[in-house]
């Protein structure tokens, strides 16, 4: 459906805009209308962030869409991309900088709560198996 590539489809709430993002050497938030035409750029990436946005982390909401921004070592953002006005507002920190990347971001149909993964901590467990031949 794209000309440029893309992966990570979302449909917007009306089924009339698609929402996908791009590989590293584009990493920006693109869109395109179910009904073919161009391509538009909806979010830039903050090259202060580096790779800022990954697959599983941003939702279409109905008014907009909302990311997280950061990276380790720096820390997570909770942004909001408003449709009305295109423009981006710092929502909420979400984790100090930490050692485990953020995963995942859904948002509710009433957009009044998130959804994420956090790993605090990794645990592992060393497990022996005898008499196994």
């Amino acid at each position: 459906m794209t000309r440029g590539g893309g992966f990570n489809p979302v449909a917007a709430a009306d089924g009339l805009t698609i929402y996908y993002l791009r590989d590293e050497k584009e990493p920006w938030l693109w869109s395109m209308s179910t009904e073919g035409g161009g391509e538009a750029r909806v979010i830039e990436a903050n090259p202060e962030h580096g790779k800022w946005i990954e697959p599983t982390n941003w939702a279409v909401g109905g008014s907009g869409i909302y990311f997280i921004e950061g990276k380790l070592g720096i820390g997570y953002t909770l942004k909001f991309f408003d449709f009305e006005t295109h423009r981006t507002t710092p929502l909420a920190t979400l984790v100090p900088a930490g050692r485990f990347p953020m995963i995942g971001l859904t948002v509710a149909p009433d957009e009044r709560s998130i959804l994420y993964a956090q790993c605090d901590k990794l645990d592992l467990d060393l497990m022996l198996v005898e008499n196994f031949r």
